[in-house]
């Protein structure tokens, strides 16, 4: 009996190891069909290779192209007038999305060359290729991250859809039951126009979001502070961008998974379907590995984008006066002389180019001496940089300790008044007491000798609430109108400064100061501006219809890498200055990063602790060293103008 039974079984493992051999043959021959159409995708993709990188340069060249035309061809402010939304906002996203330059293919070898000689406008020079590359879009040094971020991504998207294409016209043939090598190299396009996506998304460092506009959501949205942002949202960036890859290779592989399972279901096989699924998919994923491991090593790898060196800066010219001393004691007495559209900005009788600095601190609930502290740090810095005036937005952080402290380094003030947005101008209780307390406050501070200009309001057309702009703007513009009158009678050795978001909403305040004669030197228009569209606003100055003095009260470019800032404000800086006749100068936004709003995080030249976050304080710092000469009290002779805009910038 126990031999019988012995005898039995050794006869059922007998029996299972012979299925279980002809069952792995069974699995050695399910794998002879993916075997020719693996070794034929193989070879199209070899062969194709240098037409589909070739085709991904020339697609990121001509979005480059579209997004640059967006700004060369004034399309920008006709977009943004568009539609609803705030129109200052949109022109910063176009704006930002068309700083970049496109120079066009740079190909290796004599060819590319020869390309280059004859084709300039369209073909770069080769040596931007780095080595071992043949092919590659080059764009002007200094572009916008967005910009660079989305022709990379349309590059990406571009090879995708080829891909996408070609599978989508074999399903139609009906031809997907039994994937041949046509689908199969489809389907390697797919993957690689995926991961070169997946690349260019995931480079992004949680600066590079704030960069790219989270910082000024959160702003202007949400009125976060960076103290806010560091609470909530330390983490949040990176954990966004991992959520995003994550949804992105989700989606990829389930399209391949149902892709592999519709192949996977043979007539007559020994191996479970399962089983066979494994054995196509551990060798599909082999064989796409050894893909991106080939020389030409996929386009994924490739570094489609290429930064042409910016042009050689105009050489600065020591066209500016230096700083006159600062009278000690006495109020100071600022003056600005001339006619439409020559002005000259003197104080004590010293002229000055206003090289301001916007200081958008959080300060006024520490102790006195911890501000008294702090402000000696800051101002010797900014001093030893060639700052020579503050320029404030809260007035509850100015007070006179920052007067005395700003005096002691030599910096002039640029009080900031609150005139609130949300304010009935219509109610006249509401305007008396508007107007008494101005009034009171310019009797108070009016003899420091550190005062410059009274800032009477920043932003408050654009802050209006947008169902009531109209009638809120007209009513405000008239009691401003009779406000600044108002000042300047009482204290006429100090100029006031209206700040506005750029010049769009213009026109209420405009009507209102030509309507009352105020068209004088002494009363000043300053633009918030934070995009290359500077260029635009100061040449058309003169015909806006205000016959008043430009000051560039807040600026600073949105969107660049912290490699790219420092060129871009000094082209900036550059750009005010070419019309020195009639724009008295500009203000840096912002000192420090940690200000008042999260976009202070961007914008900050040096951190809390005092330390520059990139080179953009010694960028300006130069520049304003070389355009200063000691001329003592006589005014100096105008110099050329310069243009050093980044080649980037649009």
């Amino acid at each position: 009996m126990v031999a019988n039974r012995a005898g039995h079984r050794l006869r059922a493992l007998r029996r299972r190891g012979a299925a279980g051999a002809s069952q792995a043959l069974a699995g050695v021959h399910s794998l002879r069909y993916p075997l020719p159409a693996l070794l034929g995708a193989s070879l199209a993709y070899v062969l194709l290779y240098p037409l589909l990188t070739l085709l991904h340069a020339v697609i990121i060249l001509g979005a480059a192209q579209a997004l640059h035309a967006l700004a060369t061809l004034g399309l920008v402010d006709r977009l943004a007038a568009l539609g609803p939304g705030d129109p200052v906002y949109k022109s910063v996203v176009l704006w930002t999305l068309a700083g970049i330059e496109p120079q066009g293919i740079a190909l290796a070898g004599p060819l590319g060359a020869w390309l280059h000689f004859h084709l300039g406008g369209i073909f770069a020079a080769p040596e931007l290729l780095p080595a071992g590359k043949w092919v590659g879009t080059a764009v002007a040094d200094g572009g916008t991250l967005l910009a660079q971020i989305v022709t990379r991504a349309l590059g990406c998207l571009a090879v995708m859809v080829i891909g996408g294409g070609l599978l989508l016209a074999r399903r139609r043939a009906g031809r997907l039951a039994r994937p041949g090598w046509r689908e199969l190299l489809a389907g390697l396009i797919v993957v690689q126009g995926a991961l070169g996506l997946g690349r260019a998304l995931g480079e992004l460092t949680p600066h590079d979001l704030e960069i790219l506009g989270l910082a000024h959501v959160l702003s202007k949205t949400f009125h976060w502070t960076p103290a806010d942002y560091a609470a909530a949202l330390r983490l949040l960036p990176a954990f966004l961008l991992e959520c995003a890859t994550l949804a992105v290779l989700s989606l990829i592989a389930v399209s391949v998974w149902r892709s592999a399972r519709r192949a996977a279901r043979p007539a007559r096989f020994t191996l479970s379907g399962e089983r066979r699924l494994f054995a196509h998919g551990a060798l599909l994923a082999a064989w796409a590995a050894a893909m991106l491991l080939v020389p030409s090593r996929g386009l994924a790898d490739v570094e489609p984008m290429l930064e042409a060196p910016a042009a050689p800066a105009a050489p600065a010219t020591a066209e500016e006066v230096a700083d006159g001393p600062a009278a000690l004691t006495g109020p100071s007495v600022v003056a600005i002389q001339g006619s439409p559209f020559q002005y000259t900005y003197t104080v004590n009788g010293t002229r000055q180019v206003l090289r301001g600095i916007g200081y958008n601190v959080p300060y006024h609930t520490r102790t006195r001496e911890w501000r008294a502290q702090r402000y000696d740090r800051d101002f010797a810095m900014m001093r030893a940089a060639g700052f020579n005036t503050l320029v404030g937005w809260d007035e509850r952080e100015f007070d006179d300790l920052t007067l005395d402290k700003a005096q002691q380094y030599g910096l002039g003030v640029i009080w900031p008044y609150d005139l609130p947005p949300d304010g009935d101008y219509t109610d006249p209780a509401f305007r008396a007491a508007q107007r008494e307390r101005v009034l009171g406050f310019v009797a108070r501070y009016a003899s420091h000798p550190a005062l410059r200009m009274w800032g009477l309001g920043n932003e408050v057309f654009h802050d209006m609430p947008e169902h009531e702009r109209t009638e809120r703007a007209q009513a405000f513009a008239a009691f401003y109108a009779d406000l600044v009158a108002a000042v300047h009678a009482l204290d006429p050795n100090h100029p006031i400064i209206y700040r506005g978001s750029e010049d769009v909403w213009f026109e209420p305040l405009r009507l209102a100061l030509v309507d009352r004669g105020l068209e004088q030197p002494w009363l000043v228009y300053g633009a918030n501006i934070f995009t290359f569209r500077l260029r635009e606003m100061i040449d058309a100055w003169p015909d806006r219809g205000l016959r008043v003095p430009l000051f560039i009260s807040e600026y600073g470019p949105t969107g660049y890498a912290p490699a790219d800032r420092p060129g871009a404000l000094v082209a900036m800086w550059d750009l005010i200055r070419q019309h020195r006749d009639y724009v008295l100068g500009g203000s840096i936004y912002a000192w420090t990063t940690n200000g008042i709003e999260a976009i202070d995080r961007v914008y900050g030249l040096v951190d809390d602790d005092g330390q520059p976050v990139d080179g953009a304080l010694d960028a300006i710092a130069q520049r304003y060293a070389a355009t200063r000469k000691p001329c003592g009290p006589t005014p100096c002779s105008g110099a050329a103008r310069t243009n050093t805009a980044p080649s980037g910038a649009p």
